[in-house]
């Protein structure tokens, strides 16, 4: 019984923060950007590239825009023709994922309560809201930076 209790309180902050993540799936499945943003494209180019063998175009015509990190995120969803429109939800899995990580850092100083208050206050910043429909880089650096905090 006593493996029961501490399997399902590891188990709760994943509950109690799950509809954080059914949020941010929503905004970014209701939300779509049919619009593609010019680092948009060049990610998704950069994908592609990576799935013919190469990142960027041989001299003289070398482009290193960005480094290789998001695009090799999205070379197996290229790969395996996932919708550009759905790509997005990596976006809320990362948001979550940084909530969780969040809370498992501020869990160190400020207890099991404190912690929930700090990641669900995180969970509602409403600036990264309108970030997720996006397919850029800025969620993603969200969860590294959480998780970096976490390590140190």
């Amino acid at each position: 019984m006593n493996r029961l209790i501490q399997w399902y309180s590891g188990l709760a902050i994943y509950i109690k923060l799950f509809p954080f993540f059914l949020v941010y799936v929503f905004i970014s499945l209701s939300l779509p950007s049919t619009k593609f943003n010019s680092d948009e494209v060049r990610f998704l180019n950069y994908a592609q590239n990576i799935l013919n063998g190469y990142y960027s175009d041989p001299f003289p015509n070398i482009k290193l825009w960005n480094g290789p990190g998001y695009p090799l995120l999205l070379a197996p969803l290229v790969y395996l023709n996932v919708p550009i429109g759905s790509i997005p939800l990596l976006n809320a899995v990362f948001l979550y994922l940084s909530l969780l990580v969040t809370y498992y850092s501020a869990r160190f100083s400020a207890g099991d309560r404190g912690a929930f208050l700090v990641a669900a206050s995180l969970g509602v910043y409403f600036p990264i809201f309108e970030l997720l429909p996006s397919r850029m880089t800025e969620i993603p650096a969200f969860f590294w930076v959480s998780l970096s905090i976490y390590f140190f």
